[in-house]
């Protein structure tokens, strides 16, 4: 709703920034303040890191607090406009860097992990990032077979044997199609690894990654 109306709306239930927690009227479909959009708007170049092989492209870094708010507003905070804003920043990777002819495929959450949250992040980031785009996002490729602690809570060492041969595959993979592993962010990588050598054991040989944030990474372009 715009105009009047929307004002009015805004008025009564005025949205929260994702970044800093203030109660903002923005008079419009817009979930950052203003300052914490002057954060996240051209002032960190896109990363790309190599993970078991693999290219990851991630927007930002994961010390930016307004990403990291964001991010963890729809993973732990069930706040799903967040999806909205990190679909539309990892969006302009899809339109730079990931070829034609590619199925992107969210890392999957356990059935019981999935049960308890209610929905895959990572999945509603994508469809976010992919609305209208020719992108298929296919949510029945990878299958986590067995719970894991969870990744924060661990140090690298003990998220690597966390997600050791946790995934598999769903028949097999295509060669010639690009499989874009998603999640919300790499920090050690185990996962996106073990995501990838479970692709390669069933046929896949293009497999790029993408996340909304990393650890780390090189830079690569605005």
């Amino acid at each position: 709703m715009s105009g009047l109306g929307g004002k009015f709306l805004d008025y009564l239930y005025p949205k929260q920034c994702l970044g800093c927690d203030l109660w903002f009227s923005f008079g419009g479909p817009k979930f950052l303040c203003s300052v914490c959009e002057g954060l996240t708007i051209n002032t960190q170049p896109i990363l790309r890191r190599s993970v078991e092989g693999v290219i990851v492209y991630s927007r930002f870094l994961y010390s930016n607090q307004v990403v990291a708010k964001t991010v963890q507003a729809l993973k732990y905070e069930h706040i799903f406009d967040a999806s909205e804003v990190c679909g539309g920043w990892v969006s302009q990777i899809f339109e730079r860097f990931i070829p034609e002819e590619t199925v992107i495929v969210p890392v999957p959450l356990h059935v019981s992990r999935l049960s308890e949250r209610g929905y895959n992040q990572a999945e509603l980031i994508c469809l976010a990032a992919t609305q209208g785009r020719a992108i298929p996002v296919k949510t029945d490729v990878l299958v986590r077979t067995r719970k894991t602690e969870y990744q924060a809570l661990l140090n690298e060492e003990s998220r690597r044997t966390n997600v050791a041969n946790v995934f598999s595959v769903n028949g097999v993979c295509d060669p010639c199609v690009n499989y874009v592993i998603f999640d919300d962010v790499v920090t050690s990588g185990s996962t996106m690894g073990d995501c990838a050598r479970a692709l390669r054991a069933a046929g896949a040989q293009k497999i790029f990654g993408v996340t909304v944030a990393s650890t780390h990474g090189d830079v690569v372009a605005l």
